[in-house]
C-alpha cells in the first residue's frame, strides 16, 4: 500500500508499506509490516515531469521552426519531431512530415544541399549553418538553417535543427533592387570602453 504522511518537518512524504504474515511458533503466526520511504523518488519524478513540461512549453512556443531528424544510415534521414512553428511556416500537415524521410519532405534541388550539410555536421560533430531556399505550400521560403548532431553512447546520431525565416528580409532586398535602391550590408559597430579597449561588438542589420 502506498500512502502519504506528514514528515517531522511538516512536509509531505510518501511511504510504501507491505504487510505479510509469517509463522511464529508451532500454531501461531505474526504480522510483519515493511515500510519503504518513497519521498525522494516522488520528488525526482516531480522534477522530471516539471522539466518535461518546460521543454514542451518552449518547443511549442518558440516562433522559429525546430526539427528533430534521426540518422538511420548513410544518406538516410527521417523526421522524428517538428514543432508547430515548422508546420505553420511550411504549410505542411503533421502527417506530411512525421516519420517520413527528409527526401520525401524537402524537394530537390534543396535536398541535395541539405544532405551535404547533414553529412558535414555528422563528420565534424559540430553545428553547421547555411541559407536555404525551398518551395513549400506556403510559398518559397528563405531560411537560415542550423543543424547540430547529437550522439548517444553507441554512436547513434540524431540531428536537431532550427530555421530562422528570412523570407521577408530577402523580399524587401529584392524590392529595393527592383527600384534601384541600395541594399546595405551588415555593419559591425565596436563599442569602445573608456580605456580605449574594445568592450564588445554589436551587429546591426539594415536594409
Amino acid at each position: 500500500i502506498e500512502f502519504t504522511y506528514r514528515r517531522a518537518d511538516g512536509s509531505r512524504g510518501w511511504l510504501l508499506s507491505t504487510v505479510f504474515q509469517i509463522p511464529y511458533g508451532t500454531n501461531e503466526s505474526c504480522i510483519v509490516c515493511m515500510d519503504v520511504d518513497l519521498t525522494e523518488h516522488h520528488r525526482m519524478q516531480d522534477a522530471v515531469r516539471a522539466s518535461e513540461t518546460l521543454r514542451a512549453t518552449i518547443y511549442t512556443s518558440v516562433i522559429d521552426p525546430i526539427f528533430y531528424v534521426e540518422v538511420e544510415g548513410p544518406e538516410r534521414y527521417r523526421f522524428r519531431s517538428v514543432n508547430p512553428a515548422f508546420l505553420r511556416s511550411t504549410g505542411l500537415a503533421e502527417s506530411d512530415v512525421m516519420g517520413r524521410e527528409v527526401s520525401e519532405v524537402i524537394p530537390e534541388p534543396s535536398y541535395s544541399l541539405v544532405r551535404e550539410k547533414y553529412r558535414e555536421a555528422i563528420a565534424t560533430r559540430s553545428a553547421v549553418r547555411w541559407e536555404e531556399l525551398t518551395p513549400y505550400p506556403t510559398g518559397v521560403r528563405h531560411g537560415m538553417v542550423s543543424v547540430s548532431p547529437l550522439f548517444d553512447e553507441n554512436g547513434h546520431c540524431m540531428l536537431v535543427g532550427t530555421v530562422h525565416d528570412i523570407t521577408d528580409l530577402r523580399r524587401a532586398e529584392a524590392e529595393r533592387r527592383r527600384h534601384g535602391l541600395p541594399v546595405e550590408q551588415e555593419a559591425v559597430v565596436d563599442l569602445v570602453a573608456q580605456d580605449g579597449e574594445p568592450e564588445r561588438s554589436q551587429r546591426l542589420h539594415r536594409l
